[in-house]
């Protein structure tokens, strides 16, 4: 069982990661998500709804923190600045 703090941090961990990712996500993106038990797939970004999102399918939701490339480049949305972890040219940048 999670203690108040370990909790604390993960919803931390998870929000920053939802923010970066809606600076980031466009409609159509290929995302490469990770689900349990670590069985990688990919998506096509559709929308958000709230915090989760929404492929174009929209038969699944996801969680921005499981998101580890976006149209093939590799991002890490939960790191606190993931400006190095983003591809600059193409204008990406999530302080």
């Amino acid at each position: 069982m999670l203690g108040d703090r370990e909790r604390q941090r993960r919803l931390e961990r998870l929000a920053r990661a939802t923010e970066a990712a809606k600076k980031v996500l466009k409609k159509g993106d290929r995302l490469t998500i990770t689900k349990c038990p670590g069985t990688k797939r990919w998506i096509i970004f559709g929308h958000w709804e709230g915090d989760e999102i929404i492929s174009a399918s929209g038969r699944r939701e996801y969680a921005a923190i499981n998101v580890s490339r976006v149209n093939g480049e590799r991002v890490d949305f939960t790191r606190p600045s993931s400006r190095d972890r983003l591809p600059v040219a193409s204008g990406w940048g999530v302080g």
